[in-house]
């Protein structure tokens, strides 16, 4: 065998070793948000960290099936930390007119930015993060 060959083959099992064992710059996550067990349409869902370094949150759009998939500005995904969760009316948001449904109301206001308690640490990927937006 070649040992140029098996030297580069060295340096690339260094490098894929190296790629390996260091942690994400930010973590994958993904789920569905649901109320007493049927998901939530239409959600802004807001990860507002609790280390103020962190400028721009990371923020979802659930779509009909309540599934959702954070974003912090064009990333896909979520920098390791602590994080406050808030769920806003997107329309609302946007200056638009918000869904008059009785358990969709509840929603945006229980867990509004005044009066979520809702926490998370992220320090993993959660491709299944269940967000039950339950009493």
């Amino acid at each position: 065998m070649n040992s140029k060959a098996i030297k580069n083959g060295g340096w690339a099992l260094v490098l894929l070793f190296a790629v390996g064992c260091c942690e994400p710059d930010f973590y994958r996550v993904s789920g569905v948000a649901t109320r007493n067990g049927q998901p939530m349409e239409f959600l802004q869902i807001t990860f507002v960290p609790d280390n103020a370094e962190l400028v721009r949150p990371p923020i979802a759009m659930t779509d009909k099936e309540g599934k959702f998939k954070l974003t912090t500005g064009s990333i896909a995904g979520v920098k390791k930390g602590a994080y406050s969760i808030y769920i806003d009316d997107p329309e609302r948001v946007g200056g638009g007119k918000t869904s008059t449904e009785e358990d969709y109301v509840h929603v945006i206001t229980r867990y509004s930015a005044a009066n979520s308690d809702l926490k998370i640490d992220v320090d993993r990927h959660m491709d299944d993060f269940q967000l039950k937006l339950d009493d």
